[in-house]
């Protein structure tokens, strides 16, 4: 329950700060990072009680991985529509 109004309370604090700027956008930010927040504040619990891993050490990977895709598909844009 604390972990939802921290969330609401971030999210609010965040749209008043990116609306404006970004629009849309800056909606979706704040709702995302406010889904972050409840993750982080939902598992940590969990880590306490269970020794739980996701992904593991494959992290790096994924990173590098979806920076890598990014690049990518972001210079194919940039070409198709100059």
């Amino acid at each position: 329950m604390f972990s939802v109004l921290a969330a609401i309370v971030i999210k609010a604090i965040l749209n008043l700060i990116l609306a404006p700027a970004f629009g849309i956008y800056g909606v979706i930010l704040a709702t995302a990072f406010a889904f972050v927040v409840i993750l982080y504040l939902n598992l940590r619990p969990i880590y306490r009680i269970v020794p739980l891993e996701i992904m593991g050490k494959r992290w790096t990977g994924f990173m590098v991985s979806s920076v890598a895709m990014t690049i990518v598909v972001g210079g194919i844009y940039v070409l198709l529509t100059t």
